[in-house]
């Protein structure tokens, strides 16, 4: 995406996002905008063009979901929810679930207490969040 700055210059970004939820429900968006330039000197990780849905996906496997129950999360159907999860492990190269959480806590996009990047588990609420 590209964006505009003051002076009408233009700067390349690249958007992350989640969806904050409070019971099941989804109650807003927390997103974070990295100006490309910075992200060049970074070193590059298959995670790191996840779409929102297959982080979503990568943070339920974390939290030991089975199928049937990330459908359950999802609102989706269970064929759905494994047609999500291929494409997670497809993305990311990773070949079993237990891999592909594994690398998202290797590479920093999933945290012990918070899920994804500043993401805050189930346990708390969007009121919960800064």
């Amino acid at each position: 995406m590209v964006v505009f700055d003051r002076r009408g210059g233009r700067i390349p970004i690249r958007i992350t996002s989640a969806p904050l939820r409070r019971d099941d429900q989804v109650v807003g968006v927390f997103g974070i905008a990295v100006p490309l330039a910075q992200t060049a000197s970074l070193e590059r990780s298959p995670l790191d063009d996840l779409t929102p849905r297959q982080l979503e996906v990568l943070r339920l496997l974390a939290e030991g979901l089975e199928t049937p129950q990330i459908a359950s999360r999802l609102g989706v159907a269970e064929e759905t929810a494994r047609n999500h999860i291929r494409a997670l492990l497809r993305a990311t190269g990773a070949h079993s679930r237990l891999e592909v959480v594994l690398m998202g806590f290797r590479s920093g996009v999933l945290h012990p207490q918070l899920g994804y990047r500043g993401h805050v588990v189930e346990a708390a609420t969007a009121d919960d969040c800064p």
